[in-house]
């Protein structure tokens, strides 16, 4: 023990070593980066908001390449030219569908998986409020022309009341002529 100490390179050695070993290991198998993750997607009919979501992946760094069918895409992890295989429903929308978003992978970047998920789920969540925007917007016009249209309504609404008040008062008119000629008749 006493010789361990008294040589510097030796102790230098057994103190470095070990902690240069793991960092070496730790970035050997490190997952973390998401560098060059290449992405096969399919999808039978590519919604608006799937491209949405595929160009928003491709902006983060991703290699994103269409295949011709699911079982393409999937065989493509399993021969390595993929990371990662997205499966889209058909019938994608904001507003909602039954069918869900496959994601298989790579098992050695199990962590690809929660970060594209966030990214899919943040997409969607955009495009939802832009719509709900867009909706809200829609509505706020449509009140905004009725709100303008009703002056104009109601004075159509006055004419017409005032229409009934004089086709009233005739009938009342007529009908005390009416009940004066039969009793003259009498």
């Amino acid at each position: 023990m006493k010789v361990i100490y008294r040589s510097k390179l030796s102790f230098i050695l057994l103190v470095l070593a070990p902690i240069l070993i793991v960092f070496l290991v730790g970035t050997a198998f490190s997952s973390s980066s998401l560098n060059n993750i290449r992405i096969g997607v399919y999808s039978d009919n590519y919604s608006e908001l799937t491209e949405d979501i595929l160009s928003d992946l491709s902006e983060s760094n991703f290699l994103i390449t269409k295949k011709e069918s699911a079982d393409i895409c999937v065989n493509s992890i399993k021969q390595g030219s993929s990371h990662v295989c997205i499966i889209f429903p058909a019938d994608i929308s904001v507003e909602g569908s039954n069918d869900e978003i496959e994601i298989y992978l790579d098992n050695s970047r199990l962590n690809i998986a929660y970060v594209l998920i966030n990214q899919i789920n943040s997409e969607i969540s955009s495009r939802g409020a832009e719509i709900g925007i867009s909706a809200a917007d829609d509505l706020l016009k449509v009140i905004g022309e009725v709100k303008q249209s009703l002056p104009n309504q109601k004075s159509g609404l006055d004419g017409i009341k005032q229409s009934f008040s004089s086709i009233d008062s005739q009938t009342g008119s007529l009908s005390s002529s009416s009940n004066e000629a039969e009793i003259e008749k009498l």
